[in-house]
């Protein structure tokens, strides 16, 4: 699915502040207040994206597996219903699936040691602790608007942001 650059606009001012009153964000965008309402609650109604709230402080790690031959999409799909798992890309290389775990710190030991180990088609595996951020998803374009937008829209948590998915035709 493809936004259009209003639509768009909407996405980057919920992620500055979820909870922005569409009045506010058509005035910061230039905007009828009625249209930015219809077109953001159309995008929200339809599940194309969604605000939510991510858990402060979670462990992150990426796990590298490498797959029992033909076992590469039955692995990366059983990694994609794990609720603590952000995203999981199959790749070349030394492995065969690349997966973002985020969980407490207090639960990632039984996660690596007892739960992930028993993922249909896994071979071996290597985990890599997260130790710093440099530019991730979460900070889904906010070039979209311009320079002077963002502080009129608010100011939200690092750990909020506005996520999409593509509508099924």
């Amino acid at each position: 699915m493809l936004f259009d650059a209003l639509e768009r606009q909407i996405v980057a001012a919920l992620q500055i502040d979820p909870r922005c009153p569409w009045r506010k964000m058509a005035a910061v965008l230039g905007e009828a207040e009625r249209t930015v309402a219809r077109r953001g609650s159309q995008l929200l109604e339809s599940g194309a994206v969604a605000v939510v709230g991510v858990r402060p402080k979670p462990a992150a790690v990426l796990f590298e597996m490498r797959c029992i031959p033909g076992t590469v999409r039955t692995a990366a799909k059983a990694l994609a219903q794990r609720k603590d798992i952000t995203f999981v890309y199959t790749t070349t290389g030394t492995g065969d699936c690349v997966a973002e775990i985020m969980t407490d710190p207090g639960h990632m030991a039984d996660v690596l040691s007892d739960e992930l180990p028993s993922t249909i088609g896994l071979r071996d595996s290597t985990s890599y602790p997260v130790l710093r951020y440099f530019r991730t998803i979460r900070g889904w374009r906010p070039e979209i608007l311009s320079a002077d937008r963002p502080r009129h829209c608010g100011h939200t948590s690092p750990w909020t942001r506005a996520s999409w998915k593509p509508r099924r035709n």
